[in-house]
C-alpha cells in the first residue's frame, strides 16, 4: 500500500527531525560537569618594557584568535627620596600593535607607592589617567578599557580603593571602562572589592615563592582551593545584573627559583636560561597545563552560561609560550 504524505504530515515530520537534530547538537556540545559558556573570550598580557613582538609571537596571536591584549604601560613606584611617586619601567614602542586586537592599557601600582599615598588617591588617579591617555594618543591607539593592577591587601585596602574609585570616575567621564586585578585573598570579603567594571582574578603567583618547601609558587591547586568557597554564584549573578564581570588570568610561563645552600631564597632564573632539570638549589617551575585545567574546572563549576568571562594568558613571551603545544594552549583558552 502506498501512503500519500499530506502537507501537514510533512510539516510534522520536518518539525520532529529539526527537534531531534537540535537535541543532538545540544547533547554533543555539552561537557559533563560543565555549565559555562562554550565560547569564552580570549586575551593575553604583554608585560615587557619594549613592545616589539617577534613574528612567532604575532603568529601566536593569530593562531589562537586572541582578541584583546592587556598592554602594561608603566609602574607607579616611590621616587628615590620617598617624597613622591613616579612612573617606572615605561613601555617603549618599537612597532604598532597588530590590527584587529583590542588594546587595554594596564598600569601597575606598587604596594610601596600605595603606602606612600596615605592622603587619598585623587591626585594619583588623575596623573595615571593623564599619562595613559597621552601615551596611547602618541601612538594613535584608541582604547575602551583601562586596567589597574595594585595590591589590595588589608593594610593597603583603603588607599588602593580610593585610587581605584577616582580612576573609575575619571575614566567614565570619557566613556572608558575600568578593570582591576584581584588576588585570591581578596575573595574573602567581596564587599571590599574596589569599584570597577571588570575584575581580573589572578590565578598565578599563588604560592610562597621564597619558601624552600613550596611545590610550585606559580600555580598549585592546593593554594587555590581554600578560596573557592568565596566564589559564589550569587556574587557572580550580582555582577552580571549590574553589567559587570569576572575574568580569569592563567600562567603560561616558567622560571627557576634559586636558593643558597642554607635554604634561603637567592634569585629568579628566567625561563630562557633554565637547565633541563632542577637540583637542590634550583626549583624549576612552570604553569603546568594539568594544574591549570584542574583550577579551571573548579572555577567553571561556579559559573553558569549567563556569566560572561574571558580566559586570559600571562604573558606574550615566546621563550615561555614555546614550552606549550598548540593543543595545550587551545585547551586552556577554550575551556
Amino acid at each position: 500500500m502506498i501512503h500519500i504524505l499530506t502537507h501537514s504530515h510533512i510539516q510534522k515530520i520536518s518539525f520532529l527531525v529539526f527537534s531531534f537534530s537540535l537535541l543532538l547538537s545540544i547533547i554533543g556540545c555539552s561537557t559533563p560537569g560543565s555549565n559555562t559558556s562554550s565560547n569564552p573570550e580570549r586575551a593575553i598580557y604583554h608585560w615587557k618594557t619594549t613592545f616589539n613582538p617577534t613574528p612567532w609571537e604575532l603568529q601566536f596571536l593569530k593562531d589562537h584568535h586572541i582578541t584583546r591584549l592587556y598592554l602594561h604601560l608603566f609602574d607607579v613606584v616611590p621616587n628615590e627620596t620617598k617624597t613622591d611617586v613616579v612612573p617606572a619601567a615605561t613601555l617603549r614602542f618599537l612597532q604598532q600593535p597588530p590590527d584587529g586586537i583590542e588594546i587595554v592599557p594596564t598600569v601597575y601600582v606598587s604596594r610601596e607607592a600605595i603606602e606612600h599615598v596615605n592622603y587619598g588617591g585623587y591626585g594619583l588617579a588623575e596623573r595615571i589617567y593623564d599619562r595613559v591617555s597621552a601615551m596611547m594618543r602618541c601612538q594613535g591607539i584608541g582604547f575602551r578599557e583601562l586596567q589597574l593592577d595594585c595590591d589590595g591587601s588589608a593594610d593597603a585596602y583603603y588607599t588602593a580603593n580610593s585610587i581605584t574609585r577616582y580612576l573609575y570616575e575619571r575614566a567614565h567621564q570619557d566613556s572608558i571602562a575600568l578593570s582591576v586585578t584581584v588576588r585570591l585573598s581578596q575573595l574573602r570579603d567581596i564587599n571590599l572589592l574596589p569599584k570597577c567594571d571588570r575584575y581580573m582574578l589572578m590565578l598565578y603567583n599563588t604560592g610562597a615563592l621564597q619558601s624552600k618547601s613550596t611545590r610550585n609558587s606559580i600555580l598549585d591547586y592546593m593554594d587555590v582551593k581554600p578560596y573557592l568557597p568565596f566564589l559564589t554564584t550569587s556574587w557572580l549573578d550580582t555582577l552580571e545584573a549590574h553589567g559587570k564581570r569576572l575574568d580569569f588570568a592563567y600562567p603560561l610561563y616558567g622560571w627557576g627559583v634559586a636558593f643558597h645552600p642554607n635554604g634561603q631564597f637567592s634569585h629568579l632564573v628566567p625561563s630562557s636560561q633554565l637547565p633541563a632539570q632542577g637540583n637542590d638549589t634550583l626549583r624549576i617551575e612552570w604553569g603546568e597545563v594539568s594544574t591549570i585545567r584542574q583550577v579551571q574546572d573548579a572555577v567553571n563549576a561556579k559559573m553558569h552560561t549567563r556569566h560572561h568571562r574571558s580566559n586570559v594568558l600571562y604573558h606574550l613571551d615566546s621563550a615561555s609560550l614555546a614550552h606549550y603545544t598548540f593543543e595545550e594552549v587551545e585547551s586552556i583558552l577554550s575551556r
